[in-house]
């Protein structure tokens, strides 16, 4: 489904990702993890569009897209939330994922907009809100929202950048079935997360970052496991009971 060949960029000096390659295949969850500077934000603004490349390939299923903004490569299937939901505060829940179905769904041609935008709504327990200003949400709910935005628009690639930050422990278990739930029903995820134990839940692989490069990458509690990345995660505050 994904792949990067060599993707490399640099703002001035500082290098945000240095010669980055992988594959993602299709119906994959794969995890990224890397303390904070590490190039994970940048990885994603490049995958979705927001940030062109220095050097290298971006290729979904096949077809070179390096090229391509954030608006194409939406209608191709790829879909994100941010670290911080900014959800258009003034309109509803139902308003707010219908922009989604309206203005960045990859089939037009699907089911009428204001449908798809219900069915997300049910798919992540929003319903009961779609009337309520967005601006008045839980932090939890603006987290959901977030994510039913992006379902909105009929991804195949979902990438999501800590989602499950700021939450409880309570709360982080019900978005961790939430999406256990989306990637189960068929959409490749790939998951940016300091939140380690909710992340290896989910992903079947792990990609870790430091200072733009990937510096591991493999079987999620093998990754945990190694030196390299025990000393990178040092001051990070990491699930401790994952690295053992």
């Amino acid at each position: 489904m994904l792949s990067l060949r060599s993707v490399s960029r640099a703002f001035g000096a500082v290098a945000v990702a240095e010669d980055i390659s992988f594959d993602v295949a299709v119906g994959d969850a794969v995890g990224i993890i890397g303390p904070n500077g590490a190039g994970k934000t940048s990885l994603f603004n490049l995958i979705s569009g927001d940030l062109a490349p220095g050097s290298g390939l971006i290729l979904m299923s096949g077809c070179d897209v390096t090229a391509l903004g954030a608006r194409r490569r939406s209608r191709l299937g790829v879909a994100r939330t941010y670290q911080v939901p900014l959800p258009f505060v003034g309109l509803s829940v139902f308003e707010n994922v219908l922009v989604g179905a309206v203005f960045a769904a990859r089939d037009q041609q699907a089911a009428p907009p204001e449908a798809r935008a219900l069915d997300v709504l049910k798919r992540t327990g929003l319903l009961r809100l779609a009337d309520m200003q967005a601006g008045a949400l839980t932090l939890l709910d603006r987290k959901r929202l977030e994510l039913a935005r992006a379902l909105a628009t009929q991804p195949e690639l979902l990438l999501l950048d800590e989602i499950a930050g700021g939450l409880t422990e309570a709360e982080c278990l019900e978005l961790v079935e939430l999406i256990k739930a989306i990637h189960l029903g068929g959409t490749t995820v790939i998951w940016i997360e300091h939140i380690v134990h909710a992340l290896l839940s989910v992903v079947q692989r792990l990609i870790v970052l430091d200072r733009g490069r990937i510096v591991a990458q493999g079987e999620p509690h093998g990754v945990m496991r190694s030196s390299q990345v025990r000393e990178i995660y040092l001051g990070m505050e990491p699930d401790t009971d994952v690295l053992q």
